[in-house]
């Protein structure tokens, strides 16, 4: 039994079982971002999960308003929905701006776009730990589990700074220059919002034990 189940009433668990369910559309976004990076796919689909992480965000937050939960957990609650949509909103926000501008240099759109590859591959790993940790039955896993995402999280700190380095020692236009740097900003946005969410449901988890 994990801690959600041991300790929360019966609409309380069903609101976070819930919250836990907007991930997995965000790992389905993320997957369409790596073929959207690939030049595979068009923006579609994303759009198509973005509108659906919207209404559930709407739907939960109703829920939760009109008494679900205890509310000492209403405000830290209705966070977790707020970030957890905000995860698939930034994953469309970046397919957006790679849909606005391609760099002609192709070594350099080639490095940024394995750049992104890799931030890509940390955003998996990041939403998987995250599913992860609503299912662990032991505080000391939990924030074992949010500690690897803060890592995800730094790990992605150093692939924005080199694409930041790029922008700045390479001979590019300024569209080009502006373009890479909204890029390498838009993709740390998602991991951010991996580690906020983190950062919030362990908050939640640590005020139901206490």
């Amino acid at each position: 039994m994990d801690l959600i189940s041991k300790f929360l009433q019966g609409g309380e668990e069903g609101i976070l079982r819930e919250c836990s369910k907007m991930i997995y559309i965000a790992i389905d976004a993320n997957k369409e971002l790596a073929q959207v990076v690939k030049g595979k796919h068009g923006i579609g689909k994303i759009r198509e999960l973005e509108k659906r992480a919207d209404k559930d965000r709407f739907r939960i937050s109703n829920i939760v308003t009109s008494g679900a939960v205890a509310p000492n957990l209403i405000d830290n609650v209705l966070e977790l929905v707020g970030q957890q949509d905000g995860i698939v909103d930034s994953i469309y926000n970046l397919s957006r701006e790679l849909g606005r501008y391609k760099i002609s240099d192709s070594k350099l759109d080639n490095f940024i776009n394995g750049k992104l590859m890799d931030m890509n591959s940390l955003n998996d790993t990041a939403l998987h730990t995250l599913l992860d940790m609503y299912r662990q039955d032991d505080l000391s896993k939990i924030q074992d589990l949010r500690e690897d995402v803060e890592d995800l999280e730094e790990a992605g700190d150093e692939i924005k700074d080199a694409l930041f380095d790029t922008a700045y020692s390479h001979k590019i236009n300024f569209k080009g220059f502006y373009h890479l740097i909204q890029t390498a900003h838009q993709a740390d946005d998602i991991l951010d919002g991996c580690e906020n969410s983190s950062d919030t449901f362990m908050t939640i988890v640590s005020s139901i034990i206490t």
